[in-house]
């Protein structure tokens, strides 16, 4: 019976092992500071972009009338929105394995998934809420560093390989003189299906380095 239930977690060790072995550099090599690009992330893997709610009577409740001074931190202000698109990966589930420790045989036993309720494999749920982060690393563009101060989350659906994963970012609420922002993430699956659901407050803190 023992043995049963610990099998399939010795194969995630082995398998965690491997994946290892093969991306050690990551986890090894330095990071060199890169001040963000002002449309948020570039890359084959992910695009941002900055889309100002309407200006209009029905606009989020959240956003002061027209022609009300609008209070903003460093340009944001309630109603603004980004959309951040992600690819899952077989290379990103083994990149998150070697990093977070994960090696839950659901995520990298075809055999054991498929006897779960799942019936294969599924991405990480953190994984998918590592693109909310993501995101909002993008919030302040090049002025503005993102400082993570709490996160909700629910998680809805499973993510797999292949899926493409929308996280979409809204300012709920700004703090002007905190440079606090209170803002709703949502991540949806190719076919407009909320996967993870949630709320982070995040500070804002000028870009710490030179032009």
């Amino acid at each position: 019976m023992l043995w049963t239930w610990y099998s399939p977690w010795l194969h995630g060790l082995r398998v965690w092992n491997d994946i290892s072995q093969r991306y050690w550099h990551m986890l090894l090599l330095p990071a060199t500071p890169r001040r963000p690009s002002a449309n948020g992330a570039d890359g084959p893997n992910g695009a941002v972009e900055l889309v100002r709610a309407p200006d209009a009577a029905d606009a989020s409740p959240a956003r002061p009338a027209r022609g009300a001074a609008a209070p903003a931190v460093f340009g944001l202000r309630a109603g603004d929105r980004r959309a951040f698109r992600h690819t899952v990966s077989e290379a990103h589930l083994d990149a998150f394995t070697v990093a977070s420790g994960d090696c839950n045989p659901l995520h990298l036993d075809e055999e054991y998934a498929a006897r779960t309720r799942f019936r294969r494999r599924i991405a990480h749920g953190m994984l998918s809420a590592s693109f909310i982060s993501a995101a909002l690393a993008t919030l302040g563009g090049s002025a503005a560093t993102t400082i993570y101060v709490s996160q909700s989350l629910r998680f809805l659906r499973p993510v797999v390989v292949g899926d493409t994963i929308t996280t979409e970012l809204t300012v709920r609420h700004i703090d002007p003189a905190k440079h606090r922002l209170t803002v709703e993430t949502v991540c949806r699956n190719r076919g407009g299906e909320d996967v993870v659901a949630g709320e982070a407050v995040v500070m804002l803190d000028p870009y710490p380095f030179a032009a």
